[in-house]
């Protein structure tokens, strides 16, 4: 499954400032693309686009050919997984919001199976000893991977993920990192926000860099230069590989 987003302009307002201008992305199952960008770039508006939370001012967004604004809203829900940077719960146990998950398949009463699926997602995300506790009571780290559970329970062909480590320590980032890497092997097309360059370079098979109102794709890892990475964020930083992983120097 293909989410192709082509010549996409947009701006919030016709007075404002555009975000993109001719901005082209595209997933395909199996890879997982990094957008890397300064805060305030417009990473944040490219996932609100690609979940029909806004609405191109030009070009246009499909799905496996298929434009977006003919697909159901509930199929939508079937095929895109989202994990936001900073998800809020209800005061409702962990296994009910990664049982959330499952509500385009199961609207009205959880089956046995999808009750399964939450708890082996909260098993893979370290959560068992938090499955009952209120979720609104949780760390921001711990929300984090509340959401990630949420998003696999899904099933969802496509995951858009929003600085999915910001909150995380670094046992529970790798862990993180680990499970989308799995999730690509099996087919999915992933998509992630991040503003860490190093663990960004751990994670992806191919970039997307937001510069000025434009997104430039590097097709893998191995093509990303010190140039770019200037232009994207306005300073020099120097590329260094250690045992094939990215060390930046910032000073």
């Amino acid at each position: 499954m293909s989410l192709v987003f082509s010549n996409i302009d947009f701006a919030y307002g016709k007075k404002e400032k555009p975000i993109l201008k001719g901005a082209s992305l595209r997933l395909e199952p199996g890879r997982i693309a990094v957008l890397l960008g300064n805060n305030g770039a417009g990473k944040t508006t490219i996932l609100r686009l690609l979940l029909r939370l806004l609405k191109p001012n030009n070009g246009q967004i499909t799905l496996d050919g298929i434009d977006y604004q003919n697909i159901k809203r509930n199929e939508l829900a079937k095929q895109i997984a989202y994990v936001p940077q900073s998800p809020s719960f209800a005061n409702n146990p962990v296994i009910d919001a990664v049982l959330m998950g499952r509500l385009p398949y199961s609207p009205y009463v959880y089956k046995p199976s999808d009750i399964e699926k939450a708890e082996d997602a909260i098993e893979r995300l370290d959560l068992v000893e938090l499955a009952y506790q209120d979720a609104s009571h949780l760390s921001g780290g711990e929300k984090q991977k509340v959401a990630l559970a949420r998003a696999l329970v899904n099933e969802a062909r496509i995951m858009l993920l929003d600085e999915p480590t910001a909150a995380l320590d670094v046992k529970a980032s790798k862990l993180v990192m680990g499970i989308l890497k799995e999730e690509a092997s099996k087919g999915k097309a992933i998509l992630a926000c991040l503003h860490d360059i190093e663990l960004a370079y751990r994670l992806a098979d191919e970039f997307y860099l937001l510069i000025d109102e434009h997104l430039v794709h590097i097709p893998s890892k191995e093509q990303l230069t010190e140039d770019q990475l200037k232009l994207a964020y306005g300073v020099d930083l120097k590329i260094k590989l250690l045992d094939e992983e990215l060390f930046i120097p910032y000073l």
